[in-house]
């Protein structure tokens, strides 16, 4: 099986929406996607990995709310 690889802006825009909602594993669920993989990304993200981002300025996810 290959692994699937994303890119940096989806990792961010996750990132986003996990910092948002509070809820990583909600997230991490909608997503279809491992919440170790989400808290990886977002560890990542904290830590500067990426360059500097601002989340202030990604776009958000259009769809359905998070229950």
């Amino acid at each position: 099986m290959k692994r699937k690889k994303y890119s940096i802006d989806f990792k961010k825009q996750v990132v986003k929406e996990a910092k948002e909602t509070g809820n990583l594993a909600a997230v991490a669920r909608r997503h279809e996607l491992s919440t170790t993989m989400v808290s990886r990304w977002k560890r990542e993200v904290e830590s500067g990995k990426h360059g500097e981002i601002d989340l202030a300025i990604v776009p958000s996810f259009d769809g359905e709310a998070l229950s």
